[in-house]
Parts: C-alpha cells; structure tokens; sequence
C-alpha cells in the first residue's frame, strides 16, 4: 500500500465478509481460520529484541532462511527487556487478555518506581567554565571546595522525599575532603514540581545536616525556574523554609555557588573581626531582582510574581 486509503479499503472487504459471507464461513474449520489470523497477524511477533537474533530470506536464495544477529535489548535497556519477556509469557500462557493486564501492570509498577526513584548526581565543574556536569560521567569535572552541588531529576513529591532525603545525607557522609562543607547547591532545572511533605522533608534533611556533619550548612537552588516560579515558591513559604535560608533562589547552577562562597567569605571575615573585603568577583551569572529582571547583582532577592515572567 501506497497510501493511508488502504485502511478503507480494508475495512470494506471486511464489513462485506461479515455481513454477506458469514454462512459461508460458517462450515470452515478453526484451524484454517486460525491460519488465516496467523498470517496476518505474524508481522506483528517479533522475537529479536528478546533474544538478539533474526531470521531473514538470504539474498542469493529465496528458498532459504539465515541468522542474522541484531541488537538485543537486553543490552540496550534491561527494563524494557523485562517488560517484553512478561509480555510475550503472560499472553502465550493465559492468552491476550492476561497479557495486556499484565503488561500494563507492569508498566504503571515501573513508571512509579522511575517516579519515586529519579536519577540524582553530584556536580563539578568544569575548570574555566561556569558549566556544572555530572562528576561521575566526567573525570576532569572539579567539586568546588566547601561546596555541595546536587542534581535532582523529577519530582520532589511525597512519594520521592524519602529517596531525595537518603541520596543527599549519602553525598555528605561519602564525603572525604578535607574542606569543611559549607553550602548546599540544589540543582531544581529538572524539578517539576514540589509539594508541602517534600518541602517540609527539605527543611528536616537541613536541619539534621546541621545538627551532624555540616554546622551552620546553607542551602541555595539553582537553575530555579518555570512552575518552581509560582508553585514552588508558594510550597517553600509554606514550609517555612526561608526561616533557614532567606530567599535562596537563583537563576543559574553558577550564581548561586558564587553567592554561596561570597557569603561564607563575608561570615568568615565577621566572625575573625576583619572589615577587608573578600576580593571575590561576582557577576557573570544572572540572578533574580525583586521585579523578576535578570541582572547580574548577587543578591537573595523576593520570588518574581506570575505576571512578570
């Protein structure tokens, strides 16, 4: 078919069939019918992403078959391999209705494990740049020193506060620097959402950071943008949680960790009695003014309103 009207044409012949050719078809034996469902049927089964092989017509012979080795997902992402494997033995032992119930219940099983579970990773950055990567995934990636920096990819909900609160007390007790830690950088780009639990949990994980490894531990936001504007800031004022760190929202990974060092400078220079300045350039990064203007001015500023954005 050359064309999407061939799906008419075939609802044609088949509409045709039932209502004039029933009586015909009656008498037929349920093998044959069988086979016909199967033939139409058998460009829908396909085995190679489960065991990595294929079979095709060899080109020199028509009449033979060969193997022909292709990507198994298996390698390629174990998840969806396990999803096809209960698929494929859910509907050829209890037939294609226990195979749908079971393939969807699979699914939703795994998308509320990726939804309490999300990926998390700890930022360095690359040197001469104001860019934050994963360190993990890049080697010559450096961690800031007295500053954590950690990526959160989903949702911080009721059902995700609990990971969130382990992976980030696992960050500071793997710690082996010598710097003591003074400052939190929570990158939140990937965050769509948060609710008043997580909010609160938020504040709880700070506290007890506070209260064990980390004395006097700031916390900052980065990348704090888009529904984090109006809702998420809401849910954090409801929190309470600008009672620990005033207004710790900013634009950019970058912003934030210059703010974060200039105010642990200035606490420092306070608390020695010294009124010299710390000589840290600020600027570059953008952060948030109280009329929700980009500006390069380090400063906590008030949340910009829905309007202004």
């Amino acid at each position: 078919a050359e064309s999407l009207l061939h799906n008419m044409f075939s609802c044609i012949v088949v509409g045709f069939v039932c209502l004039v050719l029933t009586e015909q078809l009656y008498y037929l034996p349920k093998s044959v019918l069988a086979a016909i469902i199967f033939l139409a049927l058998r460009n829908m089964i396909d085995t190679a992403p489960c065991f990595g092989v294929k079979g095709v017509k060899d080109p020199e012979d028509d009449t033979k078959w060969k193997v022909k080795p292709v990507p198994s997902l298996w390698k390629v992402s174990k998840s969806e391999w396990f999803q096809w494997v209960v698929a494929f033995l859910f509907t050829t032992f209890m037939g294609v209705t226990g195979g749908i119930f079971a393939s969807i219940g699979l699914s939703l099983a795994l998308l509320l494990k990726t939804a309490s579970h999300p990926n998390t990773a700890v930022l360095g950055q690359l040197e001469g740049t104001q860019t934050f990567v994963p360190m993990k995934l890049y080697g010559q990636a450096k961690e800031i020193p007295g500053v954590k920096v950690f990526r959160y990819d989903g949702p911080i909900t009721f059902a995700s506060k609990d990971w969130f609160e382990t992976k980030v007390i696992k960050m500071f007790m793997q710690d082996i620097s010598d710097t003591k830690v003074h400052s939190l950088v929570l990158d939140v780009g990937s965050v769509g959402s948060i609710d008043t639990s997580a909010a609160t949990a938020i504040k709880l994980v700070v506290e007890e950071l506070r209260r064990s490894v980390a004395p006097g531990l700031k916390v900052y936001f980065g990348n704090w943008r888009g529904n984090m504007d109006d809702v998420g800031i809401s849910v954090m004022e409801f929190s309470k949680f600008e009672q620990i760190v005033p207004q710790p929202y900013y634009l950019t990974i970058h912003a934030a960790v210059e703010h974060a060092i200039a105010n642990f400078e200035e606490a420092e220079a306070t608390k020695d009695g010294g009124d010299e300045e710390s000589g840290l350039e600020v600027g570059g990064a953008p952060s948030i003014d109280q009329d929700g203007v980009e500006g390069t001015e380090m400063v906590p500023v008030a949340p910009p309103a829905p309007a202004d954005l």
